[in-house]
């Protein structure tokens, strides 16, 4: 394993479509000059390592990324809005960081975005209605983060959605009969939260009935 920071110098490589780091010991923050050189890259993964800081804005100016790996680090702060301009983004796996405050509208300007890991942050606020945006999704994780509110009845438009993780947070009400509908055309084949028998006013948890795992 390659153990270190990463030189604020590094990039400048047109052409260059993938960059992988994965599985190593590298600490320290993502330089901004790595990624705002590389105007052709396809792929930046760099999962998997102790990086810490927040997410460059510089990510989002590079309009040619299909995957951001950068799970199991310890990144902080927020989403980047200039993440909207990735409008050819299909994974963004932020999952086991310490990613906190809700979801930004760029989020949903990623119209092919086809894997969206976000588990095991700090993630806060309510699921937008916007996720209906988000029409090619094939696998979304929220669970272990502290999102309060109601399931949006939106999910009719995500017709490929076939894992939907969202246990482990604060949600409430019932599960919509856009999401159950996915499960009974047997499209949606995993579906997670934390159920609720009751769903009386004020308690934790969700009311349903159409769930592969209640946890």
């Amino acid at each position: 394993a390659i153990e270190g920071t990463i030189p604020n110098d590094l990039g400048g490589w047109t052409g260059l479509r993938m960059f992988s780091i994965s599985h190593n010991q590298l600490y320290g923050s993502i330089p901004s000059t790595l990624l705002s050189t590389s105007p052709d890259l396809h792929i930046f993964n760099a999962g998997h390592n102790k990086f810490s800081g927040t997410l460059p804005e510089a990510m989002g100016t590079v309009a040619s990324l299909r995957e951001i790996r950068l799970e199991y680090n310890d990144l902080d702060g927020t989403i980047p809005d200039s993440f909207h301009a990735l409008d050819r983004l299909e994974t963004l796996n932020l999952a086991e960081n310490k990613i906190h405050g809700s979801l930004p509208y760029a989020v949903y300007d990623m119209d092919r975005l086809e894997t969206l890991y976000l588990h095991g942050n700090q993630l806060t606020g309510q699921l937008s209605p916007d996720f209906s945006r988000l029409s090619h999704l094939e696998l979304l994780t929220l669970n272990h983060n502290r999102l309060v509110g109601t399931v949006p009845d939106v999910f009719s438009k995500t017709r490929f959605l076939q894992e939907m993780h969202l246990h482990n947070n604060e949600l409430t009400g019932t599960m919509p009969n856009s999401v159950c509908t996915l499960t009974t055309n047997h499209r949606l084949t995993y579906l997670s939260a934390t159920c609720t028998e009751t769903n009386n006013a004020g308690e934790l948890g969700v009311k349903c009935d159409c769930c592969t795992d209640c946890l």
